[in-house]
């Protein structure tokens, strides 16, 4: 008899444990989602980070064609690899990116849709890695055109690259002076 009574108390109390066990790991949890809530996600992220590792790039960055913080990423690896290893990789950009615009007009005014796909691939690729981020998601939609075969949209996004690209190119050279012109 005295065990029946037992069994709503050790459930009780069961209950109990386990909503303490509750807000005692959600609360913290809450806490936090409140004040990122509330504080702008720019400022908590300053809070969170060290005053030295602010950005240098972030003022001479006018518009939003490069990335400061990909440059800004190429320029701490250049203080380990040796001095002028973002003017490098900027310098190798541009050339090879050249060469691959004419390559990628030459398969558009061909309709060939995998030379499209494959020469906008390599351009994507090499946009986002200086930072060219708008450019680079030009190239991934004239990509993915020309893996539709869809030459008439990959022929008026290419002419939209071929519009941003010489603002991406004066931009990247403002960024890296050392580049040869």
């Amino acid at each position: 008899m005295l065990s029946k009574l037992l069994e709503p108390l050790v459930g009780i109390v069961t209950l109990l444990l386990f909503v303490a066990n509750l807000v005692f790991w959600c609360i913290p949890f809450y806490i936090v989602a409140f004040f990122k809530f509330i504080i702008p996600i720019k400022r908590w992220r300053q809070f969170l980070k060290p005053a030295a590792a602010e950005e240098p790039l972030a003022a001479e960055a006018d518009h939003a064609l490069i990335d400061p913080s990909v440059l800004d990423a190429i320029r701490s690896l250049g203080e380990s690899a040796g001095e002028g290893l973002m003017e490098e990789v900027v310098g190798l950009y541009l050339s090879s990116s050249e060469e691959l615009i004419n390559e990628l007009r030459q398969a558009v005014d061909a309709s060939d849709g995998q030379a499209i796909q494959a020469i906008a691939h390599n351009l994507k690729s090499g946009s986002y890695n200086v930072g060219a981020t708008q450019l680079g998601d030009l190239f991934q939609l004239i990509e993915n055109a020309g893996d539709r075969n869809d030459t008439p949209r990959a022929r008026s996004l290419f002419a939209e690259a071929e519009a941003m690209r010489p603002s991406v190119e004066a931009t990247l050279r403002q960024l890296a002076p050392k580049v040869a012109a």
